[in-house]
């Protein structure tokens, strides 16, 4: 028996990241009571020094960041990429927090619909982050004129705005400056991330890149009051309770689901909310009965549903109402397998999807899961297999919804049986899951779908305004989103890899493997083979064009590998 891990050269678009943590074992089953372990391979060391050596790896290497810089012209990237084991990168994970930063939900690109009294938060929450520097030199990636209003505020107080010149400084540590501006609309989703000088993000789908928080979106409506949560810091310069901020429409750059341990949120804005779908539990409410909710009932053909966003495949069903920008849908029916075995499916969607198949034709429970990815996100797939004991017919049942925006659900299923590759659905493997599917498994009928619109009374929340991350000499430090070290793995070492599409294949190949030494099985029964992995954890919304920042951050459960979504 031979055993090979292998990435191939093809990754989807959105991603450049990927991180395996690894056990891997050949066992042998004699019997309910006994096994026999035939072979281990934890790659807490280097097997390929060992003699002879217990693996060999194509396709290896490490590129820190100045050797990133120097031979592939890559400025974007912030930390390592590699193919390697874990102890012989400088860093697997998130680095530590180099400055103090902010979120600003607020563009700032007009401040004359902005009262004094918002203006002089912002102006303490800035010298909080300047440590009470004067004079300070500021500069604004992509420009001053992104945060226009903001910029002349902070010239009125004496600082110098400037624009981010990214030609005669590529590399973001060579940028001269006391406090550094990622505005709206940057030209580089990480700029600035690891400059040790405090940063202000305010571009909502770079939070994650920047490693403040989860992505978030994007909103424009009438503020309420805007209050003071938390009366006793510094950068609320002495301002408590709650006052009048704005006197028209703004747009904000709101925060995501997740905040970085320790942030701390200074003010807050009052939003009103109409009744929404914010999430897949949403759906599953109105399901039940327990949410209000409209909803309209129709069919298609194909398990491809468009509302704004572009996904892999042409059909484009509209959602049944015609529905748009905020919705559940439930999509249910029957699979026609015409030869039993295992089939890779990939489950494409905006924001979010869950994907049962009920294999065990005794109902719907938590273990009739293929995919269960929660979002929110642009478009992306996520790829589980579905093993089908025998031919015939097999209840589905597809759960997804939009929270705002472009919205998608696409289901395809591999055309052979698994393995396959997790490639671009346009690469020959993959088809649309419909009535007309050419492989062994399609719909047996056209699937009844019905979308959903939350219905019921406005509520009053309170968003996040300015929310501040300590620095690495504050008390406590700060620490970034999903900040530190890879941790959790079994064992003192493991083989992983990131950004393996950012760097050439070796001559000749196309793809990185780790080949560990033959097994032999001969005369043995019942073997078994059992490989863990640990993919990163993502909990943001990954773009669906490619993008690159820091090493990511991963839990592996050596064990038994946790379920994660597959993402950027």
């Amino acid at each position: 028996m031979q055993n090979i891990i292998r990435h191939g050269s093809r990754l989807p678009s959105r991603s450049g990241r990927f991180l395996g943590a690894g056990l891997v074992a050949a066992a042998l089953s004699m019997g309910a009571h006994a096994q026999q372990l035939l072979h281990q391979e934890g790659f807490n060391t280097d097997g390929t020094k060992a003699s002879p050596p217990r693996y060999t790896v194509i396709g290896g290497g490490i590129y820190e960041v100045p050797r990133i810089q120097a031979e592939l012209s890559n400025y974007d990237q912030k930390g390592p990429i590699y193919f390697a084991h874990n102890f012989d990168v400088s860093f697997v994970g998130n680095p530590n927090i180099p400055g103090r930063r902010m979120i600003l939900t607020w563009r700032g690109a007009d401040t004359s619909t902005a009262s004094e009294d918002l203006l002089k938060v912002l102006d303490s929450s800035i010298n909080w982050l300047l440590n009470g520097k004067a004079n300070a030199r500021v500069v604004v990636n992509p420009n001053v004129a992104s945060i226009q209003g903001l910029a002349d505020r902070l010239v009125s107080k004496g600082h110098t705005v400037e624009d981010d010149d990214t030609a005669a400084n590529p590399d973001e540590q060579d940028v001269v400056a006391d406090l550094l501006i990622h505005g709206p609309g940057a030209n580089n989703p990480s700029r600035f991330a690891m400059v040790p000088k405090p940063v202000i993000v305010i571009n909502n789908p770079d939070f994650d890149d920047m490693l403040v928080g989860s992505i978030g979106s994007s909103a424009t409506f009438t503020p309420g009051k805007v209050t003071i949560a938390s009366p006793g810091h510094p950068a609320a310069g002495g301002k408590t309770g709650s006052f009048d901020a704005f006197t028209a429409d703004q747009t904000f750059d709101l925060v995501g689901s997740f905040l970085p341990v320790g942030a701390t949120t200074v003010a807050t804005v009052t939003r009103t909310i109409p009744p929404a779908v914010n999430n897949l539990q949403d759906v599953d409410a109105m399901i039940a009965g327990s949410k209000q909710h409209s909803m309209t009932p129709g069919t298609v053909a194909d398990l491809d549903l468009a509302d704004g966003s572009a996904g892999s495949w042409p059909y484009d069903n509209p959602l049944p109402g015609g529905y748009a920008g905020n919705w559940g849908a439930r999509l249910q029916g029957k699979l026609f397998v015409s030869s039993p075995g295992t089939y890779r499916f990939a489950v494409g969607c905006d924001d979010g999807a869950r994907f049962q198949v009920d294999v065990d034709r005794n109902g719907f429970s938590q273990a009739d899961v293929v995919t269960d990815d929660p979002g929110p996100h642009g478009h992306q797939i996520v790829y589980a297999d579905v093993t089908f004991p025998a031919a015939g017919a097999y209840d589905y049942n597809v759960i997804s919804y939009n929270s705002g925006g472009g919205g998608s659900l696409e289901v395809s299923v591999a055309v052979v049986q698994a393995p396959v590759p997790d490639d671009a659905l346009d690469s020959g493997w993959w088809e649309v899951l419909g009535t007309s599917s050419s492989g062994a498994v399609r719909l047996q009928a056209p699937a009844n779908v019905t979308g959903y619109v939350a219905a019921g009374s406005t509520v009053e929340v309170q968003t996040p305004l300015i929310v501040l991350l300590n620095g690495p000499n504050d008390t406590p430090k700060g620490q970034f989103y999903d900040g530190g070290a890879f941790s959790g793995f079994e064992g003192s070492g493991f083989f992983g890899a990131s950004g393996l599409n950012k760097w050439p294949y070796p001559d000749g190949s196309s793809y990185r493997a780790v080949q560990l030494r033959p097994v032999n099985v001969a005369g043995k029964s019942n073997v078994k083979v059992t490989v863990a992995l640990a993919p990163p954890r993502w909990t943001s919304k990954p773009r669906t064009t490619s993008r690159s920042s820091l090493t990511p951050t991963a839990s592996p459960a050596p064990r038994r590998p946790s379920p994660t979504s597959a993402a950027s």
